[in-house]
This record gives structure tokens, sequence and C-alpha cells, in this order.
């Protein structure tokens, strides 16, 4: 089913288009923060650009990529997870009101511990991914960044009809002085 929606998918990661995912792990009592931000820079020729931003726990990196649509990896789409390997279908689930596909495989995380996890894809995009093994857990969630809107805020004042009677008291004063010209 994912191979055929796969030009949807790709299709609707327009330019500038951003996944980004709160990634968390807890190894030895320590935990570690960061955030994996994956920008669309464009789609041609059955290629994909994109940057990859991983910041977190006095880390940054930027690192540019060129895949194939066929194996998008480390993009997070078409059933692909980042640092995971070994993904194999579980199920079709229910997550937050959405049919999912759960995975099974195993993520490396921060470059020394291999942990089986559980991934959970929509539409064949990475939604979560969590798992625990010999004191270190994994988790994997996907971020919906919000967009700011400033409005000015709404009151009935004086003001905020202000332009409006000016705009009347102009056009009563026009329409006075038409018809003492003898125009109306």
């Amino acid at each position: 089913m994912i191979p055929i929606l796969l030009p949807l998918i790709i299709a609707s990661l327009v330019p500038h288009t951003s996944l980004v995912y709160a990634v968390q792990v807890n190894a030895n009592n320590t935990i570690y923060s960061y955030t994996y931000n994956f920008t669309i820079i464009c789609t041609k020729n059955n290629i994909i650009e994109f940057n990859l931003t991983i910041s977190g726990n006095d880390y940054f990196t930027v690192t540019t990529y060129n895949v194939s649509e066929n194996r998008p990896y480390p993009l997070p789409i078409d059933c692909v997870a980042f640092n995971t390997t070994n993904l194999k279908f579980i199920r079709n689930v229910t997550l937050n009101g959405n049919l999912t596909e759960e995975l099974s495989g195993v993520f490396n995380a921060l470059g020394k511990y291999n942990v089986p996890v559980t991934a959970y894809f929509h539409d064949g995009i990475l939604q979560q991914l969590n798992g625990t093994y010999n004191g270190v857990s994994v988790y994997v969630n996907r971020e919906y960044p919000t967009p700011t809107t400033t409005t000015a805020p709404s009151s009935s004042s004086f003001t905020n009809y202000l332009v409006l009677i000016i705009f009347v008291i102009v056009l009563i004063a026009a329409i006075i002085v038409l018809i003492k010209i003898g125009k109306i």
C-alpha cells in the first residue's frame, strides 16, 4: 500500500516543509533531549534534498542529504525511521484517532545502545517511536509547530470606529457640497 501512496506523500512534502521530532533518550539515569528537524529543500528527478538539523544537550549540527524517493533514509517517510534498522510490520492500530501502522525495529541510541522499539506511522510518516532495553529508554514524538499569529486585541472602543466615523462625515460633507452647487 505504501509504494502506491509514496508519490502522494512525496508530493505533500513541498519545499520548506518540515518534519520535527522531539527525541529523548534516558541512559544511566541521564536524560538526553534533542530536536530533529527535517526540512525539505526540493524534490526533483526522484531525488529528495533536505536538511537535517539536530539540536539539544549542547549539540548542534546541520547536514544536507540527497536521497532517492525509493530509499529515503533517514527521512522519516515511507515507513522509514531515523537511527532505526530492521523495521518490520506488526499490525494496523489506531493512534490519536488515526489509523497507523505499527512496526518493530532497533533504534541506535547515542551511537552505543541498540534498543528494540515500536514505531507508529500514519500515511507512511513517522508519528512516534518508543522502547526500553537494559535501562535505556527511547522516546520519539512528532511535533506539530503551532503557527504564530499576531492580532490586535478586539474592543468596542471609540478608536475602532474612528475611521468609519471620519468616512461618514466626509461623505455627508461631499453630498452637502454637491447639493449646494446644484449637481444633485
